[in-house]
């Protein structure tokens, strides 16, 4: 009627609900990273370029359960490195404490056991404290990043991310963990040196040239 109301018609399909497809109503299956996680690695970009022993020396364990993103991790970086696969917090630091890697890359939601915690425990053992981790989360919100950091995180990489970003992270981590090896080295060098110079002055001192020097 014009210039008093507006009348819609809506039709609307129904049916019995014994008659509808129940399966539609149960939780879908298909992991959500499917959307940006490409089907397969370029071959231009990291898995193809030549290995050499040194890089294949390294070893890597990937904490993570949702399966499609340990694939594509394996894809991308088992080429280059010696990887360990983990599915939750619990399995993983049991494979970082039996294998020693050199670099740790968990996820953050995971069961049984988060990335954070998984994080702490490693950084709070002495024999583990010095391995770099990477942790790897849909979650890229600051809050997140920031706890990552609390619980010593090294690295933070928020998904959906690059193939070329996380090969150089990674290698950017493995190169810092060699360099802090290569400074203990040589401290552990210096402090022996130091010993042995230590214990040499002591029997100088025992023999005839201690004795000339008390007399003197």
């Amino acid at each position: 009627v014009p210039n008093i109301r507006t009348c819609f018609t809506i039709q609307m399909p129904s049916q019995k609900i014994g008659e509808q497809n129940m399966e539609m109503a149960g939780t879908s299956t298909q992991s959500f990273i499917k959307e940006w996680i490409p089907v397969q690695v370029p071959e231009n970009e990291g898995s193809s370029k030549p290995v050499t022993k040194d890089e294949k020396a390294y070893s890597l364990i990937i904490v993570e359960d949702e399966a499609d993103v340990r694939d594509f991790l394996m894809k991308s970086l088992g080429g280059q490195y010696s990887i360990i696969l983990a599915e939750n917090g619990v399995d993983g630091i049991n494979k970082i404490k039996q294998n020693k890697p050199e670099l740790v890359i968990s996820d953050v939601m995971m069961p049984e056991m988060n990335g954070f915690e998984l994080c702490e425990k490693v950084k709070s053992d002495p024999e583990t404290c010095h391995i770099p981790v990477i942790l790897l989360t849909a979650l890229g919100d600051k809050e997140n990043q920031i706890k990552g950091l609390e619980f010593r995180a090294d690295d933070y990489i928020s998904k959906p991310f690059n193939h070329i970003e996380l090969m150089l992270r990674v290698k950017s981590a493995l190169k810092m963990e060699y360099q802090r090896q290569q400074l203990e080295d040589v401290r552990e060098l210096a402090l022996d040196e130091t010993h042995h110079s230590l214990v040499e002055l002591y029997r100088l001192l025992r023999g005839p040239i201690g004795s000339y020097i008390a007399e003197c």
